[in-house]
């Protein structure tokens, strides 16, 4: 059977979620989900609302326009619009895209029997 070798990318990403999830953490009182990045804390439900903001900018690359677009987009949740006050905006709103790509990952890390997270 021939061995499949995880390229570069494909173990970055991975750890890059893995990372990410880290910064979970469950509130026992109401079962929110809230990604922690950085300095800031937001409740999975608004990242997941980001995916969708992200999509109407798929076509820029650089993160830095795109988290520009973000902040003057009236739909971004304010949950979200602290970021764009940060000097490193661009790398938190593109870390919080990750988890809106893949945020079955963040919700399963989130229950107390889920380890490594």
């Amino acid at each position: 059977m021939p061995t499949t070798v995880p390229t570069t990318v494909t173990v970055m990403a991975s750890l890059l979620l893995s990372s990410l999830c880290l910064g979970l953490l469950a509130s026992s009182a109401s079962g929110v989900i809230t990604v922690r990045e950085g300095d800031f804390s937001v409740p999975l439900e608004v990242v997941k609302k980001l995916k969708l903001l992200l999509e109407e900018y798929k076509g820029v690359e650089n993160a830095v326009l795109m988290a520009a677009a973000l902040c003057e987009n009236p739909g971004l949740p304010a949950q979200l619009k602290p970021i764009c006050h940060s000097p490193n905006s661009s790398t938190l709103f593109t870390r919080l895209g990750a988890i809106a790509q893949e945020p079955h990952i963040c919700e399963l890390c989130g229950y107390a029997a889920c380890t490594g997270c």
